[in-house]
C-alpha cells in the first residue's frame, strides 16, 4: 500500500495513509498499490568436489519463488577470489568454465544475482571440496596358516603413483 487517490488509476487527488482528512461530502478513496520486486531463488547446481587443478563449470539456476525459469539476467560466481559471469538461459541456468584450486582443501563458493526492477537479488553458496584421489593395494599375504603372525601391509597412493604419507589406513 502507498497512497489513497479518488481516481482508480491514481490520477486524481491522493491522500497519504494513516492520516486524518475531514471532508465536506462523501468521497470516494482508492487504495494505490506500488508493486516490489518478485521473491527470486538462486540454487546452486554445479560440483562440490573436484581434483585440483580439474577443470570445472559452476553452475546454478534462477528462479521465482512460483518455481518459473527466469531467464536474460546476469548470474556471479565466485570461487578462491576470482568471480566470474554468466547470463541465465531460457531455463534460468547460467554457468562457467573455471579451474579448481591446486591445493587441496576446502572453498566456498558464493553465487549471486543482484535483482533488478522485476526480480529481487538473491544469493547462495556452497562448498568446493578439492582433493587428490587416491588409491590402495594390499600388498600383505592372502592367507596363512591357522595361529601363524603375519605382516599386513599396503600402498596409498595419488592416481599419479605417488605415495601419500602420513595417513591413516585400517585393515579389518
Amino acid at each position: 500500500f502507498s497512497a489513497w487517490n479518488t481516481a482508480a488509476d491514481g490520477s486524481g487527488t491522493a491522500y497519504a495513509g494513516g492520516a486524518s482528512y475531514p471532508f465536506s461530502a462523501a468521497v470516494t478513496l482508492y487504495a494505490q498499490w506500488t508493486a516490489g520486486p518478485l521473491v527470486s531463488v538462486l540454487t546452486y547446481t554445479g560440483p562440490t568436489t573436484a581434483a585440483p587443478g580439474a577443470s570445472i563449470t559452476l553452475s546454478a539456476t534462477l528462479k521465482t519463488a512460483a518455481g518459473a525459469s527466469i531467464s536474460n539476467r546476469t548470474i556471479s560466481f565466485t570461487l578462491n577470489g576470482a568471480t566470474k559471469s554468466a547470463t541465465t538461459n531460457s531455463s534460468g541456468v547460467a554457468s562457467v568454465k573455471t579451474t579448481a584450486p591446486a591445493k587441496a582443501e576446502t572453498y566456498p563458493i558464493t553465487v549471486a544475482f543482484a535483482g533488478d526492477i522485476t526480480h529481487a537479488a538473491a544469493s547462495t553458496s556452497a562448498t568446493l571440496t578439492v582433493s587428490i584421489a587416491t588409491s590402495l593395494i594390499y600388498l600383505g599375504p592372502t592367507n596363512a596358516a591357522a595361529g601363524a603372525s603375519i605382516t599386513l601391509s599396503a600402498w596409498l597412493h595419488t592416481g599419479f603413483l605417488t605415495p601419500v604419507t602420513g595417513k591413516t589406513v585400517t585393515f579389518t
